[in-house]
């Protein structure tokens, strides 16, 4: 039975909560997709409030790889950053963010914006994903390895990724001219941050720089194992202050493997590492908006679901919009980010005690039991 307008919104909201989470890094179908639009917690978090959207600047790549069969990469061609600076004072630290394997920093916006303000911190978002021409281009020029080996798509994008924030980092460190335009002090406090994929990045990417000592993740994903988090990342430098945000309903950024990654952190430096489960968190549940690469997902699933007048457009942006802000998830997740770069900036410790009561003191009581704090 094909169903047309109104009645595809409904059946879209009775199902939304059952969604299905395959493998981390396989093509998304229709029936793993949430709908997830903006909470709203600020005008930020307004797309209308983001047309103007963040600052953009494209980067040269200057980065070169050895792999382990010694193999060197040398990079070409230049990055897309944004960057997403406080409204108001100065800026007094900088947060490094990766988006997850189907994303670009389209679908954050509004949570990193919101960091930024209430944090006064810098956050650098390096936009290279699947889509983009430079990781396209190199899968592209040798097809059978991605036949020989199911996993090079991910690893070509986890190194991209990865080396081009290195890249970012060590500029804004050396106090590059790139990026003097920001006014980003060399020597201020520096965190990694991401989700899924990009969460999973932070930290291999972290223990690259010993300066770097705040990683905040949501569900966060290893990927390949080049870039395992806890081989190439905890067990090569765990950072002082740590937090690891899960779903229990995530079937991709599985609680159990996020909370072995806070665990593992602990036991290299003690009470470094805080776990964050989310009840009846979803792995789409981090992201302000649900793109596909750059695209918005109501806009490519509209045309299916027969959404055309604006009646039903506007209803159909309601509903999604109640099904995202009922839960807490998003909310708690942008406030625990919020107090987590705040205490990076004032060199305070990351506490659970503190955390649980800057949580409480910013979302709705009904929402902040969704939150298990522990340290494992």
């Amino acid at each position: 039975m094909k169903l047309t307008g109104i009645s595809n919104i409904l059946a879209l909201v009775a199902t939304s909560s059952l969604t299905h989470q395959a493998g981390a890094f396989a093509p998304l179908q229709a029936s793993q997709i949430t709908i997830k639009p903006s909470a709203g917690r600020s005008l930020s978090s307004d797309p209308l409030f983001l047309l103007g959207g963040p600052d953009k600047k494209k980067i040269e790549r200057d980065w070169t790889t050895i792999d382990a069969n010694g193999e060197e990469y040398v990079s070409k061609g230049s990055m897309k950053t944004k960057i997403f600076l406080p409204e108001e004072g100065k800026v007094k630290g900088c947060a490094f963010f990766m988006h997850g394997f189907s994303q670009y920093t389209a679908a954050y916006e509004g949570t990193l914006q919101d960091t930024a303000n209430k944090a006064n911190v810098a956050v650098v978002s390096v936009d290279t994903g699947i889509a983009s021409w430079f990781v396209l281009g190199e899968l592209l020029s040798d097809p059978l390895a991605m036949i020989k080996d199911r996993s090079r798509a991910q690893f070509v994008l986890q190194r991209a990724l990865s080396e081009d924030t290195k890249q970012c980092i060590r500029m804004i460190k050396a106090g590059d001219e790139a990026f003097k335009e920001f006014d980003i002090g060399k020597n201020v406090p520096m965190g990694v941050c991401g989700h899924s994929m990009g969460g999973g990045l932070s930290f291999p990417v972290a223990a690259a720089f010993p300066s770097i000592n705040h990683v905040f993740t949501m569900a966060p994903v290893a990927g390949v194992a080049a870039f395992d988090p806890i081989e190439e990342g905890v067990k090569v430098a765990a950072s002082n202050n740590s937090m690891l945000l899960a779903g229990s309903w995530d079937l991709i950024g599985r609680s159990k493997n996020v909370e072995a990654m806070s665990a593992a952190s602990n036991e290299k430096k003690k009470n470094s590492s805080i776990f964050v489960e989310v009840n009846k968190g979803l792995h789409t549940g981090f992201e302000d908006k649900l793109v596909i690469t750059k695209i918005p997902l109501t806009s490519i699933l509209a045309p299916f679901l027969g959404i055309q007048g604006f009646v039903e457009k506007t209803i159909f942006s309601t509903v999604t919009s109640f099904i995202r802000t009922n839960t807490g998830q998003l909310d708690g997740s942008e406030a625990l980010m919020e107090y987590f770069f705040q205490q990076m900036v004032n060199g305070k410790k990351v506490t659970m005690k503190d955390a649980e009561a800057f949580l409480d003191d910013d979302i709705k009581a009904k929402w902040s039991k969704n939150f298990d704090f522990s340290q494992p």
